[in-house]
């Protein structure tokens, strides 16, 4: 959600364009955050057959809308350097903040798409790369249960082919404050009982996949703002009204097996905000 700072239409010989700047009211997912500001260029549209009338701009000044964005980084060296540069993802989706139902329902898909909060894509590793998706689930005991999710990606070319097994994986996990001061787990007592799940896809060129990071078996403790649970000894309560942001960050760790087609290496994976309290 991103309401308009300015924006500034003009002719070229292609038709029209405008150049808009926005402050992100509220966001969904990716990167950007509420306060963050950033510009945007479209190409205005043809409404009739002939190419003789152009749409008129999609956005007024002031206003505010629901915004669908895909982004990349370009490099323009020199004193500018890199930047993030974002455009519309589809020409008509740009949609007013005032169809409150077509918000709301554009909310619980991304939530489901996505998660709550999405950490950024990690280095390379081999053809993997990895982040973190964290959603704020079901209360139980009054307590929101955070769940943890793995997306992996093969971005590799052509017909490489990997398999990712994260039932051999070593994983380790660490939760900061805002500061970046580690918070420590707690160890509640529980029944830990394996899913029986199998977590060893195999990742065509350029494939995608989500696998489940979290463990379930602790107790949970009444009337807290999150519980995160991702082993027996890596549990995480977070007590309420404290105010306070969390980050989750980690690594995995799979070693050589001799296999070819069986990747190894450590991902190190970029933290992710954890969602506290209720949605």
């Amino acid at each position: 959600m991103a309401e308009v700072l300015e924006t500034t239409p003009r002719r070229a010989i292609e038709g029209a364009r405008d150049t808009a700047r926005f402050k992100i009211v509220r966001s969904l997912a990716g990167r950007l955050a509420p306060g963050d500001t950033f510009a945007m260029y479209y190409h205005l549209l043809w409404i009739d057959e002939k190419n003789e009338v152009l749409e008129p701009p999609k956005f007024v000044k002031g206003q505010r809308y629901l915004l669908f964005l895909k982004s990349h980084q370009e490099d323009r060296g020199g004193n500018e350097g890199k930047r993030w540069v974002y455009e519309l993802t589809d020409q008509w989706l740009s949609v007013q903040a005032d169809h409150a139902r077509l918000v709301k329902e554009a909310v619980t898909a991304v939530r489901v798409a996505h998660g709550d909060a999405a950490g950024e894509w990690s280095e390379s590793v081999g053809p993997l790369q990895a982040r973190l998706v964290l959603v704020s689930g079901r209360v139980f005991n009054g307590t929101p249960i955070i769940t943890a999710y793995l997306d992996v990606r093969n971005a590799a070319g052509g017909d490489n082919t990997v398999d990712f097994d994260l039932e051999k994986a070593t994983k380790s996990w660490a939760v900061t404050d805002e500061e970046g001061k580690e918070v420590a787990p707690t160890s509640p007592p529980g029944n830990w009982i394996s899913t029986g799940t199998t977590q060893k896809p195999t990742l065509p060129a350029q494939a995608r996949t989500r696998l489940t990071l979290t463990a379930s078996g602790a107790g949970v403790l009444k009337d807290n703002d999150g519980h995160l649970e991702l082993g027996s000894e890596q549990v995480w309560v977070f007590p309420k009204g404290t105010g306070k942001t969390y980050y989750l960050k980690g690594k995995i760790r799979v070693e050589p097996t001799g296999d070819r087609g069986q990747w190894s290496g450590t991902l190190d994976l970029p933290r992710v905000k954890i969602p506290i309290g209720r949605k």
